[in-house]
C-alpha cells in the first residue's frame, strides 16, 4: 500500500467515525433578566440561521426573582420557591402551563416555553433549593417542535401576571461553548485498530 493510499484510507476512516454534532443555539452572555420583565421580555438573540428540533441549547441561570411584597415568594429559574410567600420553600405555583417565577424563552410567534423543569432536580420538595439551575436540552423537548427559523427575535421573560411588587433578577449564561462531541471508547479503539492494521499491511508489502 502506497503512502497516498494509506492517507486516503485513514481520512475515510476518520470521516466515517466522526461523531455527529447538533448545533447549539448560542448567544452573547451573560444576560440580565429582571423580575419585571414579564412581557415584553429581554431580546437576547436574533437568529442568523435556522435551528432544527434536534439542535440544542445549553444554559444556566443564577439568582432569584421575588413576586410578592417584601421580597417574598422568591423563586429560582425553575420556579421553585427559595424564599417563602404564597407557597413554602421547595414548593411552586402554576401560572397556566408554566410555574410562577420561572424563566421562559420564545417570542409572540413561536410561543413561550419554560426552560428549566419544576422538579426535584431543581429543588422541588427541598428545604434548600438551589439558586443556580442549568440545562442542556434539544429544542423539541423545550417546546419548539418545528425548531426555530432564521431571523427570529428570541426573548427571555419571567412567568408572572403582575410586576408591580416584583424584585430581583436572573443572570442567564450560554454554556454551549463548553460542549464538544467526544467519540465513544469503542470508536477510539476501532480507529486505533484500523491504523495499526494499515501500517502492518504497508510494512509487509514494502
Amino acid at each position: 500500500m502506497t503512502r497516498k493510499q494509506l492517507l486516503t484510507c485513514l481520512g475515510l476512516l476518520a470521516l466515517f467515525l466522526s461523531p455527529a454534532q447538533a448545533a447549539y443555539l448560542s448567544f452573547t452572555s451573560p444576560v440580565s433578566v429582571n423580575s419585571t420583565d414579564i412581557g415584553p421580555g429581554v431580546v437576547f438573540l436574533t437568529t442568523a440561521m435556522a435551528y432544527a428540533p434536534t439542535d440544542r441549547i445549553n444554559i444556566s441561570t443564577v439568582g432569584t426573582v421575588c413576586l410578592q411584597p417584601g421580597d417574598t415568594f422568591c423563586t429560582n429559574g425553575a420556579g421553585v420557591v427559595v424564599i417563602a410567600g404564597s407557597s413554602p420553600v421547595g414548593g411552586s405555583l402554576l401560572n397556566g402551563s408554566t410555574s410562577f417565577g420561572s424563566l421562559l424563552m420564545g417570542n409572540a410567534t413561536l410561543g413561550f416555553f419554560q426552560i428549566f423543569p419544576t422538579d426535584a432536580s431543581n429543588g422541588l420538595g427541598s428545604g434548600a433549593p438551589p439558586t443556580t439551575v442549568t440545562r442542556d436540552v434539544d429544542l423539541a423537548t423545550l417546546g419548539f417542535a418545528a425548531g426555530i427559523g432564521s431571523g427570529e427575535a428570541l426573548e427571555f421573560r419571567i412567568s408572572d401576571t403582575f410586576s408591580g411588587d416584583n424584585s430581583g433578577s436572573f443572570r442567564v449564561s450560554d454554556l454551549s461553548k463548553q460542549v464538544g462531541a467526544v467519540p465513544e471508547p469503542g470508536s477510539v479503539t476501532l480507529v486505533a485498530a484500523g491504523i495499526a492494521g494499515l501500517l502492518f499491511l504497508r510494512r509487509r508489502r514494502a
